[in-house]
């Protein structure tokens, strides 16, 4: 739904306007850096770290 993104959300992507090593580093960020950068920034991907383990851990198995 459209309407005002959360607070810490919008401090995100302020951040990401004026930060060109932000920037870059969001433009060639991988699955596992973008989840890295979420939790650095505090930003609540809900379920998404443990999903993506979860994923990873049966990939590396095969």
């Amino acid at each position: 739904p459209l309407g005002n993104p959360d607070p810490v959300v919008s401090s995100f992507l302020e951040k990401a306007k004026v930060d060109p090593s932000l920037q870059k580093t969001l433009e060639t960020a991988d699955l596992e850096e973008l989840l890295a950068i979420a939790k650095t920034h505090e930003l609540d991907f809900g379920h998404a770290d443990d999903i993506y383990a979860s994923a990873k851990s049966e990939l590396e198995i095969w």
